[in-house]
């Protein structure tokens, strides 16, 4: 780092989100939705509870050098604010100047003003997964599965085909059925699944913000019912591309064993929704839980391609990198709606 720099490293206050948007645009990615968005900034950053937004930044001279985001679990819900868990966002320092250090300065600061007992960052690249390596995270990649729906013969999106639309399974719990839920009565469902032991630990009402409630993207909640008991629930996005769509799991409300049995009715909600496949990048679930739901495992180096890229659209396999560390050992999941992975790239 330039010795010579007198650099402050701080949260964003309210008037200096404009010199972070331009940053990002100037710095991280030229129109990046997040420099010209500022609806969804605003959503996704603002901190109603402190009044500032929820950027690190470090300045020298009024310019913005570096900036870290991050999205508390309270951000959804203000009775999670104890719950101290907060994932990382778009980690970047300018590379036109000697700011060697300047990047671990953020991720320190971030520790110091939130004393998570949780922080994590989902969708890292090769270089940043060496430097979370090297101070301490647990590292690796979100597992992907998908279904494809058996009335599809002429796939759009799905490229090399291998004619294998699930994986084959004895078990069928017919009594197992998906319901779309009602938005309206989302919050007033008794669930009979308890997560109080699961990092990240999320409420009803954190789904029902993050998801339900979002300014651009219109999720489904399905929930899974047994003898008129609801389970737990997943929440789905339906991604319309080139005249067909696809369903993707972005967000999981269960035990493992939530969708054991129901290829049958997968299938069907994918005929119903007249979607190409199903997919599901996830970290947490047991492997043969998920095979016993119809799921098949899906690798980068596969020859059949299901994308991952749909803004802009794609059609190549994905790695989805993560890196973590928590004070305690908890049983952890990652879904594809952590973090920022599930937010527009394109808005129309």
């Amino acid at each position: 780092m330039n010795d010579d720099m007198d650099i402050q490293i701080k949260i964003c206050s309210n008037n200096e989100i404009g010199q972070v948007m331009k940053f990002i645009d100037e710095h991280w990615s030229k129109g990046h939705v997040l420099s010209y968005s500022r609806e969804l900034v605003d959503w996704q950053h603002y901190n109603k509870i402190e009044d500032h937004y929820n950027f690190i930044i470090a300045k020298s001279n009024n310019e913005i050098l570096g900036v870290l985001g991050y999205i508390p679990t309270y951000h959804y819900d203000e009775k999670l604010i104890t719950n101290k868990f907060i994932w990382l966002v778009l980690w970047k320092v300018r590379d036109d100047l000697n700011l060697g250090g300047l990047g671990l300065k953020l991720i320190l600061t971030i520790n110091k003003i939130e004393d998570t007992d949780f922080i994590g960052s989902v969708g890292i690249n090769d270089k940043v997964w060496n430097i979370y390596k090297a101070l301490g995270y647990t590292v690796g990649k979100l597992n992907h599965y998908y279904i494809v729906n058996k009335d599809k013969t002429n796939m759009q999106l799905i490229d090399n085909f291998n004619g294998s639309y699930s994986h084959n399974t004895e078990i069928d719990d017919d009594n197992k059925q998906f319901e779309l839920i009602d938005k309206k009565e989302f919050l007033n469902i008794n669930f009979q699944y308890h997560n109080e032991n699961i990092m990240p630990y999320k409420t009803i009402e954190f789904y029902d913000n993050r998801y339900l409630k979002h300014p651009f993207y219109d999720y489904l909640i399905y929930g899974i019912k047994k003898a008129d008991e609801y389970l737990g629930f997943i929440v789905i996005r339906k991604i319309h591309q080139n005249n067909t769509n696809v369903l993707r799991i972005v967000d999981y409300f269960g035990d493992d064993n939530l969708l054991v049995g129901m290829s049958n009715q997968i299938q069907q909600l994918l005929l119903e929704n007249d979607s190409e496949y199903i997919d599901f990048y996830n970290y947490g679930i047991e492997k043969e839980k998920l095979k016993d739901s119809g799921f098949i495992k899906h690798y980068k180096t596969d020859s059949i391609i299901v994308p991952n890229y749909y803004e802009p659209f794609e059609k190549k396999n994905v790695d989805i990198n993560f890196a973590y560390k928590m004070k305690d050992e908890f049983k952890y999941y990652i879904f594809k709606g952590d973090c920022d992975q599930d937010r527009p790239n394109i808005l129309k």
